[in-house]
Protein backbone atom coordinates (compact mmCIF):
# COMPACT_ATOMS: atom_id res chain seq x y z
CA UNK A 1 0.00 0.00 0.00
CA UNK A 2 1.26 3.43 -1.28
CA UNK A 3 1.05 5.77 1.15
CA UNK A 4 0.14 9.43 0.65
CA UNK A 5 3.12 12.22 1.32
CA UNK A 6 1.12 14.54 0.94
CA UNK A 7 -0.65 14.28 3.88
CA UNK A 8 -0.98 16.96 6.37
CA UNK A 9 1.79 15.83 9.37
CA UNK A 10 1.25 16.78 12.93
CA UNK A 11 4.09 15.92 15.51
CA UNK A 12 2.59 15.77 18.87
CA UNK A 13 5.14 15.66 22.60
CA UNK A 14 4.05 14.94 25.73
CA UNK A 15 0.76 13.08 24.43
CA UNK A 16 -1.21 11.82 27.49
CA UNK A 17 -4.69 10.00 27.14
CA UNK A 18 -6.60 13.01 28.43
CA UNK A 19 -5.35 14.42 25.41
CA UNK A 20 -7.83 12.57 23.01
CA UNK A 21 -11.55 12.73 23.66
CA UNK A 22 -14.63 10.83 21.82
CA UNK A 23 -17.55 12.72 21.33
CA UNK A 24 -20.84 13.07 18.94
CA UNK A 25 -19.20 11.13 16.71
CA UNK A 26 -16.00 13.13 16.54
CA UNK A 27 -12.41 11.92 17.35
CA UNK A 28 -10.92 14.90 19.10
CA UNK A 29 -7.00 15.15 19.94
CA UNK A 30 -5.37 17.75 21.23
CA UNK A 31 -3.26 19.83 18.63
CA UNK A 32 -5.12 18.14 16.16
CA UNK A 33 -8.50 18.65 13.62
CA UNK A 34 -11.19 16.98 14.52
CA UNK A 35 -11.90 14.05 12.71
CA UNK A 36 -15.31 12.39 12.23
CA UNK A 37 -15.43 8.90 12.55
CA UNK A 38 -17.80 8.06 10.14
CA UNK A 39 -16.33 10.28 7.58
CA UNK A 40 -13.30 7.65 7.95
CA UNK A 41 -12.04 6.24 4.58
CA UNK A 42 -8.96 4.72 5.38
CA UNK A 43 -6.43 4.66 8.51
CA UNK A 44 -3.15 2.93 8.52
CA UNK A 45 -0.41 2.23 11.51
CA UNK A 46 2.85 4.28 10.77
CA UNK A 47 5.90 3.79 12.53
CA UNK A 48 9.73 4.45 12.48
CA UNK A 49 12.31 2.06 14.34
CA UNK A 50 15.13 3.89 16.47
CA UNK A 51 16.46 -0.07 16.30
CA UNK A 52 17.81 -2.63 13.75
CA UNK A 53 17.05 -6.09 13.16
CA UNK A 54 20.41 -6.61 12.00
CA UNK A 55 21.78 -9.55 10.06
CA UNK A 56 24.43 -11.38 9.90
CA UNK A 57 25.30 -13.86 6.90
CA UNK A 58 27.74 -16.45 7.17
CA UNK A 59 29.21 -17.65 4.08
CA UNK A 60 30.54 -21.24 4.35
CA UNK A 61 33.06 -22.79 1.64
CA UNK A 62 31.86 -26.28 1.50
CA UNK A 63 34.83 -28.16 -0.85
CA UNK A 64 38.29 -26.48 -1.95
CA UNK A 65 38.15 -28.02 -6.14
CA UNK A 66 41.10 -26.31 -7.45
CA UNK A 67 40.66 -23.97 -10.17
CA UNK A 68 36.82 -23.79 -9.64
CA UNK A 69 34.98 -20.45 -9.36
CA UNK A 70 33.53 -19.11 -5.96
CA UNK A 71 31.62 -16.24 -6.40
CA UNK A 72 28.51 -13.80 -5.89
CA UNK A 73 27.16 -10.87 -4.99
CA UNK A 74 25.97 -8.84 -1.74
CA UNK A 75 23.20 -6.46 -2.60
CA UNK A 76 21.81 -3.50 -0.43
CA UNK A 77 19.30 -0.84 -0.35
CA UNK A 78 20.55 2.12 1.43
CA UNK A 79 18.94 5.57 1.86
CA UNK A 80 16.42 4.04 -0.91
CA UNK A 81 18.94 3.12 -3.65
CA UNK A 82 20.31 -0.43 -4.82
CA UNK A 83 24.16 -1.34 -4.19
CA UNK A 84 25.65 -4.63 -5.56
CA UNK A 85 28.94 -5.88 -4.63
CA UNK A 86 30.06 -8.99 -7.25
CA UNK A 87 33.41 -11.09 -5.50
CA UNK A 88 34.65 -13.83 -7.59
CA UNK A 89 38.22 -16.46 -6.52
CA UNK A 90 39.72 -18.98 -8.68
CA UNK A 91 40.92 -21.87 -6.24
CA UNK A 92 44.65 -22.75 -6.90
CA UNK A 93 46.51 -25.76 -5.74
CA UNK A 94 47.14 -25.80 -2.35
CA UNK A 95 43.96 -24.25 -1.36
CA UNK A 96 41.74 -25.39 1.27
CA UNK A 97 38.53 -24.52 2.21
CA UNK A 98 40.04 -22.29 4.92
CA UNK A 99 42.20 -19.89 2.33
CA UNK A 100 39.25 -19.70 -0.10
CA UNK A 101 37.18 -18.34 2.59
CA UNK A 102 40.19 -15.82 3.63
CA UNK A 103 40.31 -14.47 -0.47
CA UNK A 104 36.73 -14.54 -1.09
CA UNK A 105 36.82 -12.31 2.61
CA UNK A 106 39.07 -10.47 0.81
CA UNK A 107 37.09 -9.97 -2.20
CA UNK A 108 34.40 -8.53 -0.06
CA UNK A 109 36.50 -6.37 2.28
CA UNK A 110 37.58 -4.25 -0.96
CA UNK A 111 33.98 -3.56 -1.83
CA UNK A 112 33.77 -2.62 2.01
CA UNK A 113 36.67 -0.41 2.02
CA UNK A 114 35.24 1.45 -1.28
CA UNK A 115 31.91 2.12 0.70
CA UNK A 116 30.19 -0.05 -2.18
CA UNK A 117 28.60 -1.70 0.58
CA UNK A 118 27.99 -1.11 4.21
CA UNK A 119 29.30 -4.16 7.25
CA UNK A 120 31.61 -5.73 8.59
CA UNK A 121 33.36 -8.92 7.94
CA UNK A 122 35.55 -11.88 9.28
CA UNK A 123 36.35 -14.88 7.98
CA UNK A 124 36.86 -17.92 10.65
CA UNK A 125 37.88 -21.20 9.47
CA UNK A 126 36.07 -21.96 6.22
CA UNK A 127 33.23 -19.30 6.69
CA UNK A 128 33.11 -15.68 5.45
CA UNK A 129 30.82 -13.69 8.36
CA UNK A 130 28.96 -10.57 7.19
CA UNK A 131 27.12 -8.28 9.60
CA UNK A 132 25.03 -5.42 8.39
CA UNK A 133 25.02 -1.71 10.02
CA UNK A 134 22.04 0.08 11.25
CA UNK A 135 22.37 2.27 8.14
CA UNK A 136 21.78 -0.91 5.68
CA UNK A 137 20.79 -3.58 8.35
CA UNK A 138 20.40 -6.79 5.40
CA UNK A 139 21.81 -7.70 2.13
CA UNK A 140 20.89 -10.09 -0.01
CA UNK A 141 23.92 -12.57 -0.62
CA UNK A 142 23.32 -14.76 -3.53
CA UNK A 143 26.72 -17.51 -3.68
CA UNK A 144 27.97 -19.96 -6.15
CA UNK A 145 27.16 -23.99 -5.66
CA UNK A 146 30.61 -24.63 -3.91
CA UNK A 147 29.39 -22.39 -0.89
CA UNK A 148 25.62 -21.98 1.36
CA UNK A 149 25.15 -18.44 3.17
CA UNK A 150 22.82 -19.03 6.42
CA UNK A 151 21.10 -15.53 7.94
CA UNK A 152 20.79 -14.66 11.86
CA UNK A 153 19.58 -11.98 13.40
CA UNK A 154 19.98 -9.94 16.60
CA UNK A 155 16.58 -9.86 18.06
CA UNK A 156 14.94 -13.05 17.82
CA UNK A 157 11.30 -14.33 19.06
CA UNK A 158 10.35 -17.60 20.33
CA UNK A 159 6.23 -18.85 21.10
CA UNK A 160 7.27 -21.09 23.77
CA UNK A 161 6.38 -19.89 27.04
CA UNK A 162 5.83 -16.04 26.06
CA UNK A 163 2.95 -14.08 27.30
CA UNK A 164 1.19 -11.33 26.76
CA UNK A 165 -0.49 -9.39 29.15
CA UNK A 166 -2.94 -6.68 28.09
CA UNK A 167 -2.65 -3.91 31.08
CA UNK A 168 0.40 -3.35 29.82
CA UNK A 169 0.40 -4.61 26.34
CA UNK A 170 3.88 -6.61 26.98
CA UNK A 171 5.09 -9.41 24.68
CA UNK A 172 7.40 -11.45 26.44
CA UNK A 173 9.67 -14.16 24.70
CA UNK A 174 12.48 -11.92 23.01
CA UNK A 175 16.26 -11.81 22.86
CA UNK A 176 18.53 -9.36 21.68
CA UNK A 177 16.39 -6.14 22.31
CA UNK A 178 18.12 -2.69 23.26
CA UNK A 179 16.01 -1.87 25.79
CA UNK A 180 13.85 2.09 24.81
CA UNK A 181 14.29 1.05 20.94
CA UNK A 182 11.06 1.06 18.89
CA UNK A 183 11.14 -1.78 16.61
CA UNK A 184 8.68 -2.87 13.61
CA UNK A 185 7.63 -6.23 13.53
CA UNK A 186 5.39 -8.78 11.54
CA UNK A 187 3.45 -10.53 13.78
CA UNK A 188 2.56 -13.81 11.59
CA UNK A 189 -0.72 -16.11 12.71
CA UNK A 190 -1.90 -17.87 15.27
CA UNK A 191 -3.11 -15.10 17.80
CA UNK A 192 -6.22 -16.14 19.60
CA UNK A 193 -8.86 -14.36 21.83
CA UNK A 194 -10.54 -10.38 21.78
CA UNK A 195 -9.43 -8.55 18.33
CA UNK A 196 -6.91 -10.75 17.81
CA UNK A 197 -7.82 -9.53 13.80
CA UNK A 198 -5.77 -6.64 15.13
CA UNK A 199 -2.75 -8.67 15.39
CA UNK A 200 -2.52 -11.82 12.96
CA UNK A 201 -0.94 -10.65 9.85
CA UNK A 202 -0.21 -7.36 11.14
CA UNK A 203 2.77 -5.35 11.05
CA UNK A 204 3.10 -3.36 15.03
CA UNK A 205 5.18 -0.69 16.71
CA UNK A 206 7.00 -2.13 19.55
CA UNK A 207 9.35 -0.72 22.33
CA UNK A 208 11.66 -2.74 24.14
CA UNK A 209 11.43 -2.86 27.99
CA UNK A 210 14.05 -5.11 28.08
CA UNK A 211 16.70 -7.17 26.36
CA UNK A 212 13.52 -9.97 26.39
CA UNK A 213 10.30 -8.36 26.65
CA UNK A 214 7.86 -4.96 23.94
CA UNK A 215 5.37 -3.24 24.49
CA UNK A 216 2.89 -3.55 21.54
CA UNK A 217 1.51 -0.27 20.60
CA UNK A 218 -1.75 0.01 18.25
CA UNK A 219 -3.23 -3.41 19.88
CA UNK A 220 -6.53 -3.20 21.83
CA UNK A 221 -6.04 -3.72 25.36
CA UNK A 222 -8.12 -7.19 25.50
CA UNK A 223 -6.87 -10.27 26.53
CA UNK A 224 -4.61 -11.92 23.68
CA UNK A 225 -3.32 -15.41 23.44
CA UNK A 226 0.03 -14.85 21.64
CA UNK A 227 1.69 -18.19 22.33
CA UNK A 228 0.40 -20.00 19.02
CA UNK A 229 2.14 -17.13 16.87
CA UNK A 230 4.27 -18.87 13.73
CA UNK A 231 6.44 -16.34 11.62
CA UNK A 232 6.82 -13.26 13.80
CA UNK A 233 9.87 -11.42 12.87
CA UNK A 234 11.52 -8.34 13.64
CA UNK A 235 11.70 -6.17 10.32
CA UNK A 236 15.25 -4.98 9.48
CA UNK A 237 14.40 -1.65 9.00
CA UNK A 238 16.45 1.75 9.23
CA UNK A 239 15.80 4.35 10.99
CA UNK A 240 13.87 7.29 8.80
CA UNK A 241 11.12 5.85 7.70
CA UNK A 242 8.73 8.29 8.60
CA UNK A 243 10.91 10.96 6.44
CA UNK A 244 8.54 11.45 3.15
CA UNK A 245 6.03 12.46 5.38
CA UNK A 246 7.94 14.48 8.21
CA UNK A 247 11.00 15.79 7.14
CA UNK A 248 10.51 19.98 7.43
CA UNK A 249 8.06 19.03 10.41
CA UNK A 250 9.35 21.30 13.57
CA UNK A 251 10.90 19.00 16.31
CA UNK A 252 11.08 16.07 13.90
CA UNK A 253 14.01 13.79 13.73
CA UNK A 254 14.85 10.76 11.80
CA UNK A 255 16.28 8.84 14.34
CA UNK A 256 13.78 9.22 16.89
CA UNK A 257 11.45 6.42 17.96
CA UNK A 258 7.58 7.49 16.76
CA UNK A 259 4.73 5.62 16.66
CA UNK A 260 1.00 6.61 14.75
CA UNK A 261 -1.69 6.70 12.96
CA UNK A 262 -2.19 8.12 8.85
CA UNK A 263 -6.12 8.50 8.79
CA UNK A 264 -7.86 9.95 5.51
CA UNK A 265 -11.64 11.10 6.13
CA UNK A 266 -13.94 13.03 4.24
CA UNK A 267 -13.95 16.54 5.36
CA UNK A 268 -17.57 17.77 6.53
CA UNK A 269 -17.23 21.96 7.08
CA UNK A 270 -15.93 24.55 5.25
CA UNK A 271 -15.53 25.36 1.47
CA UNK A 272 -12.83 21.74 1.62
CA UNK A 273 -16.69 20.35 2.58
CA UNK A 274 -16.61 16.08 0.62
CA UNK A 275 -12.86 16.42 0.23
CA UNK A 276 -10.36 13.40 1.05
CA UNK A 277 -7.99 15.13 3.73
CA UNK A 278 -5.23 12.67 4.77
CA UNK A 279 -3.81 13.47 8.23
CA UNK A 280 -0.80 11.56 9.86
CA UNK A 281 -0.70 11.66 13.86
CA UNK A 282 2.50 10.87 14.97
CA UNK A 283 3.84 10.99 18.42
CA UNK A 284 7.28 10.12 20.60
CA UNK A 285 7.19 6.43 21.64
CA UNK A 286 9.59 7.04 24.19
CA UNK A 287 7.26 9.87 25.76
CA UNK A 288 6.25 8.43 29.27
CA UNK A 289 2.05 8.42 28.55
CA UNK A 290 2.66 6.68 25.13
CA UNK A 291 0.92 3.46 25.45
CA UNK A 292 -2.13 5.80 27.00
CA UNK A 293 -2.68 8.06 24.23
CA UNK A 294 -2.22 5.27 21.85
CA UNK A 295 -4.70 3.20 23.57
CA UNK A 296 -7.24 6.52 23.88
CA UNK A 297 -6.46 6.80 19.79
CA UNK A 298 -7.24 2.97 19.17
CA UNK A 299 -10.55 3.00 21.33
CA UNK A 300 -11.54 6.37 19.01
CA UNK A 301 -10.76 4.43 15.89
CA UNK A 302 -12.19 0.64 16.89
CA UNK A 303 -15.24 0.30 15.03
CA UNK A 304 -14.80 2.56 12.47
CA UNK A 305 -14.58 0.35 8.83
CA UNK A 306 -11.31 1.65 8.30
CA UNK A 307 -9.39 0.14 11.85
CA UNK A 308 -9.92 -3.88 10.73
CA UNK A 309 -7.36 -2.97 7.82
CA UNK A 310 -4.65 -1.60 9.74
CA UNK A 311 -1.63 -3.44 8.64
CA UNK A 312 0.43 -0.94 6.75
CA UNK A 313 4.01 0.85 8.98
CA UNK A 314 6.11 3.20 7.55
Amino acid sequence: MSRNINAQAVLLSNVAASDVVYSNGNLNVKGVASIPTKKITSASRIGQASGSQIETNTITVNTATVGATYSGSITQVIEGKTYTWPFSYTAVTGDTTSTIADAVAAKIQAGIDGNQILGTQTSPSNTIVFVGTSVAPSAGIVVSSLMTNAKTYTVSWTAAGSTYTAATSVLTGFSGLVTGDLYLINMGTGATGNNANYVNLQTLVGRAASASTMVLYSVPSDTLTTTGITGLTVLAEPAGGLDDLMTGTSGYSSTAPYAGYLVEFETVNGVEAGVNLPLAIIFNASDTNALAFDRALIAGLTGTSAFSSLNVLA
